[in-house]
């Protein structure tokens, strides 16, 4: 590790000795400067330039050594709130209290509970991850620079990836859901993904412990079963044919803020039936929901503003929801699935807010409480994905709905492994929950302030086909003027 000093005068032997110990704890090129005599710490990184073919450094900026060797570490901005507000409480004959050791000081927010600012953050980018950063600025209190470097601590932090969520429907699609209990030996996971993989319409499949050895999310063309069954008789006619097992399936309703990312491969199945465009924008963003709009008319020969303005014709007509995110390193132990099957019709429909709320209830976490909710028909009932942070957190809620008298059985199963796809992780704004609508018409409750996350300021692009511009005003994402048809 090479160290660099950038010294005036001779470095007291006390702020040497504690700068020698911070060289053993972080592990970077360590930069020390001398100022009005104190001693600032800096942490010094390079990378090549390939444009002006040379290396450029950069320093941040991580603390201070004091003249008797004690180092300050750089507050986070969630220390300073935590002080303001400390401040102010104190100042009207409040007291904060918080858990941890005698004195020991509040760290920065932990993985396991982002604080208020990182929450509106990740709400904000699980609704509209291409809004801007003035947008976002104006919304959550900060400036668009603390706002960007914010954000790029989550992504690092949470391992966050960009998609398109598309809705299926618009496309002709329904999903469902195959669950599978094997009646003598398990294939083994490489033998499942082979028969699952090659299947564009299968979207998720994991294996999970309870009633059932696997679960498999797909996509049906027609909400008749004749489609359904070929897909369950091409999966267990293949690799799977020499391990008995009953297969049962159920049409997969979804009601709530949940999604699941499709496949690369299902989008391609998709390319005979869409415009080239259509194709295009949907591939690109369903990869890489931030893909830059000129890249992609690059990429595959469209004129200037094509995709862009495919995009917003997307969105108009419902394909694209949204540009949302999934976190990928979300600190959770496990995902828990609550199976809830009806018996007490007259008792479900009675106490059915009471269901409804739970499903709208906030989370800590820096997801939803539940990631992905349902209803399926054989039997009738409904099924939450709950992602599980401490043992003993699925059954105490399964405990807490249970002293509802929802007219419910309950059943479990714990998802083991995930062999192909992937579940959508994020922090959606429950204000949008489709629970809401049954919320407010029929039980009176009102619905939490619904923010408008398109309105991120006034957007212009070319038209390709005429040499003038069309325009999207902010809220509608109206046109001002129409391309015509090519493809």
């Amino acid at each position: 590790m090479y160290i660099i000093y950038t010294m005036k005068k001779e470095i007291p032997r006390i702020v040497r000795a504690a700068f020698n110990e911070l060289k053993r704890e972080y592990k970077f090129f360590t930069v020390l400067r001398q100022a009005n005599g104190h001693y600032y710490v800096y942490r010094q990184t390079a990378r090549w330039d390939k444009d002006a073919k040379k290396v450029k450094s950069k320093q941040e900026y991580i603390g201070k050594i004091e003249a008797d060797g004690t180092f300050v570490k750089k507050s986070t901005s969630a220390e300073i709130d935590f002080e303001m507000a400390k401040k102010i409480v104190e100042e009207h004959g409040g007291e904060i209290s918080f858990s941890g050791k005698p004195g020991q000081k509040p760290s920065a927010p932990n993985e396991l509970q982002p604080d208020l600012v990182d929450t509106k953050i990740l709400t904000t980018l699980s609704m509209n991850a291409r809004a801007s950063m003035s947008f976002m600025g104006r919304r959550i209190g900060l400036s668009q620079n603390a706002i960007y470097n914010r954000i790029g601590q989550l992504e690092k932090r949470y391992g966050i990836r960009y998609m398109a969520e598309i809705d299926v429907e618009r496309l002709g699609y329904l999903p469902f859901l195959i669950t599978v209990k094997f009646l003598g030996p398990i294939p083994s996971r490489e033998e499942i993904i082979k028969a699952l993989k090659k299947d564009p319409r299968v979207q998720l499949a994991f294996t999970t412990k309870g009633d059932y050895d696997l679960v498999i999310y797909a996509l049906s063309k027609s909400i008749n079963s004749e489609e359904t069954i070929d897909i369950v008789v091409s999966l267990r006619t293949g690799a799977l044919i020499k391990y008995p097992a009953k297969w049962y399936t159920s049409t997969f309703w979804k009601h709530a803020s949940g999604y699941i990312p499709l496949r690369d491969e299902f989008v391609d199945s998709l390319k005979g039936n869409l415009l080239k465009r259509e194709y295009a924008v949907l591939k690109e963003l369903n990869s890489n929901g931030k893909s830059d709009f000129t890249e992609i008319d690059k990429k595959y020969g469209f004129d200037k503003g094509r995709s862009q303005y495919t995009y917003y014709k997307l969105k108009e007509s419902g394909v694209i929801k949204r540009i949302t995110l999934s976190m990928q390193r979300v600190p959770i132990k496990y995902i828990g699935i609550i199976l809830k099957e009806i018996i007490d019709e007259d008792k479900f429909r009675k106490n059915r807010v009471k269901s409804l709320l739970d499903i709208v209830q906030d989370s800590p976490l820096p997801v939803n409480k539940y990631i992905l909710t349902g209803d399926y028909g054989n039997p009738d009932g409904s099924v939450l994905f709950m992602p599980v942070q401490n043992d003993g957190d699925l059954e105490a809620n399964i405990e807490n709905l249970a002293g509802l008298d929802l007219g419910l059985n309950f059943r479990t199963l714990i998802v083991t492994g995930i062999l192909l796809g992937s579940f959508c992780l994020r922090k959606f704004d429950q204000a949008y929950a489709t629970q809401y609508k049954p919320l407010e018409e029929q039980y009176h409750i009102t619905r939490p302030e619904v923010i408008d996350y398109e309105a991120s300021g006034r957007r212009k692009t070319a038209s390709a086909k005429k040499g003038k511009e069309f325009i999207i005003e902010p809220q509608t994402d109206k046109y001002t003027e129409d391309l015509e048809e090519d493809d």
